[in-house]
């Protein structure tokens, strides 16, 4: 089988009254007030899951690619980008019943790389590839 590829946003929308785009990493996350985190996950829920209908279902272990493009050339840390994408991400795969679970046994590896600059169009790219069982 081939992998899946899907591009993830690098913002989502939050507030009301005041529109505000929030930066999905780690350090940003981690500072907002536990109502607003969950707000920000139900909206990359929903985002996500309707792009999801062209995703294939998986019933072996699979591996999970993460590539970062940023929108400027400002240093930043991937994987605070990345496990914040994983987390939502893996959450959204198990409730739209495309993996079992999102442990270690149906997702043994993880990968997540700087991809580059990307001004029109920042993003997370996302491939999903099928292992071999058994492959840790």
């Amino acid at each position: 089988m081939a992998g899946f590829t899907i591009s993830l946003p690098l913002y989502i929308e939050l507030g009301i009254k005041k529109k505000k785009n929030i930066y999905l990493n780690y350090n940003k996350l981690n500072n907002l007030h536990y109502q607003q985190r969950n707000q920000l996950k139900q909206r990359f829920t929903v985002l996500i899951s309707k792009e999801l209908s062209k995703c294939p279902t998986f019933n072996k272990q699979i591996k999970i690619t993460y590539t970062v493009y940023k929108p400027t050339k400002r240093r930043y840390d991937v994987m605070n980008v990345v496990a914040v994408m994983d987390k939502f991400f893996q959450d959204v795969l198990v409730k739209n019943s495309k993996i079992q679970d999102d442990n270690y046994t149906v997702v043994p590896l993880v990968v997540g790389k700087h991809g580059g600059i990307d001004k029109e169009n920042p993003r997370v790219d996302v491939l999903i590839e099928e292992m071999e069982c058994g492959v840790h």
